[in-house]
């Protein structure tokens, strides 16, 4: 499994770094602290997916119902973002909605195609059961791993921004996921 979402997050920092570009300044205090909360979330999801989706690798598993887990990150960063909102000069509407949006729900989807195209190569010989359940928290995994690359390259360091919109992008993976599982991780 590591080697499926290895390959496939190799690929797609390739595309992130080719062609979208590292932000200017990622490591400097300003950029560096919003950076990592942006990687936080976004990797703190993927972490609680994948450990829902690895015992499912294995037929008669019990599937661990973790899905409260995934609270935590959603709240800590809705409660990041809130404080963002109140004590910043920006305006609200641009912490929240930012100015690229559409392409960021975009990007992080085309980003997670060959991450979940490792995944889906992994998780085929394991014999999976519950193929729509096992292809939507591949999708989720592979989503949340895009959005932490394209976090790279994104210049929008509103939270409320990363809370609406990388989600949104997040759950469109999960969508396809679920979608193309019972198709493509039948053994």
């Amino acid at each position: 499994m590591l080697l499926g979402l290895g390959l496939g997050a190799m690929v797609s920092l390739a595309v992130v770094i080719a062609i979208y570009g590292v932000q200017p300044g990622l490591v400097s205090v300003a950029h560096g602290g919003l950076m990592a909360m942006k990687a936080c979330y976004v990797l703190s999801l993927a972490a609680i997916a994948g450990s829902m989706l690895m015992p499912m690798l294995r037929p008669g598993n019990l599937v661990p119902d973790r899905r409260s887990f995934f609270l935590l990150p959603v709240l800590l960063l809705a409660g990041g973002a809130l404080w963002q909102t109140v004590t910043s000069d920006t305006g609200a509407a641009s912490l929240w909605l930012g100015s690229n949006w559409p392409q960021c729900l975009l990007r992080i989807a085309i980003l997670a195609v060959p991450i979940l195209t490792g995944a889906c190569w992994a998780i085929r010989p394991q014999a999976p059961l519950r193929l729509r359940a096992t292809g939507a928290l591949a999708g989720l995994v592979s989503g949340s791993i895009a959005a932490a690359m394209f976090a790279l390259a994104c210049p929008e360091n509103g939270l409320g921004f990363v809370l609406v919109w990388y989600t949104v992008a997040i759950a469109i993976s999960t969508v396809v996921g679920a979608m193309i599982g019972p198709s493509v991780l039948r053994w």
